[in-house]
C-alpha cells in the first residue's frame, strides 16, 4: 500500500487510541477547552467532530426542536430498560437535529468509510457528543432511572483496539451501561450495552 494511502488509514484506525491510557478522561480533556460549555442546555451546548474533537461548535436548538425531544418522554419511564430505549431514540433525534445545523449529518459509522470527510466523527467525538446529549436529558428531568457518567475507554494501541463510549448508570442496581453511537451512521439509535460486556471487547453483530 502506498505511504500516502497507508498513513491516513493508520491514523483512522488508531484515532480512538489518542485517549490517555488511564480509565479516561477524554471528557475532562474536552471540558478543559475554553470554548466548551460544561453546563449544557438546549439553547447553548457544545458539539465536536473531525476526529478527537478537533472542531468544536456551540449549538442552539430552537425551542420547537427541543420540544420534539421532550415529547419522547411523555411520562416518566416505567422501568430502567424502558428508559434506555427512550435514551437511544432521543440521542438519534438529537444527532439528526444537530446534524442539520452543523453538517454532521454526513457522519458515517466507524472511521474508515467517512475518513477525512466533512462532519465525520471518531469515537472520541461520538462519546463526547453523546455525553452532552445525555446531560441535556438529565438536566431537563427526563431521566429518572439513570445518571450520566464520565466517558470510559477500553483497550490501547498494544492490547485491543482503543475505543471510547458515553456512560449511564442504572440508579437501582449501580450497573454501568455503554452508550455507543460510533458504530452507526448519524441519526441512528446508539447501542446501549452493559459496560462490563462492552469493556470485554464487545462489537455489534455483523449484518
Amino acid at each position: 500500500m502506498p505511504a500516502r494511502v497507508f498513513v491516513p488509514v493508520l491514523v483512522a484506525i488508531l484515532a480512538c487510541g489518542l485517549l490517555p491510557p488511564t480509565v479516561v478522561s477524554a471528557q475532562a480533556m474536552f471540558n478543559r477547552r475554553p470554548i466548551v460549555i460544561v453546563d449544557p442546555h438546549p439553547q447553548r451546548f457544545s458539539v465536536c467532530w473531525s476526529h478527537s474533537c478537533s472542531v468544536v461548535a456551540t449549538v442552539a436548538l430552537p425551542p420547537a426542536a427541543w420540544d420534539r425531544v421532550r415529547a419522547m418522554f411523555p411520562e416518566p419511564s416505567s422501568t430502567p430498560a424502558d428508559e434506555r430505549v427512550r435514551i437511544a431514540d432521543a440521542i438519534a433525534l438529537l444527532e439528526t437535529l444537530v446534524g442539520e445545523i452543523t453538517g454532521t449529518w454526513r457522519d458515517l459509522g466507524g472511521d474508515l468509510r467517512g475518513f477525512a470527510q466533512p462532519g465525520q466523527m471518531d469515537c472520541v467525538d461520538e462519546a463526547n457528543n453523546s455525553t452532552t446529549y445525555l446531560k441535556l436529558l438529565a438536566a431537563d428531568g427526563l431521566l429518572v432511572w439513570h445518571t450520566v457518567g464520565e466517558i470510559l475507554k477500553r483497550g490501547n494501541i498494544l492490547f485491543g483496539m482503543p475505543h471510547a463510549t458515553a456512560i449511564i448508570t442504572d440508579s437501582t442496581t449501580g450497573e454501568q451501561w455503554a452508550v455507543d453511537s460510533w458504530y452507526l451512521d448519524n441519526g441512528q439509535p446508539p447501542y446501549i450495552v452493559r459496560y462490563r460486556i462492552w469493556n470485554d471487547g464487545w462489537n455489534p453483530p455483523e449484518k
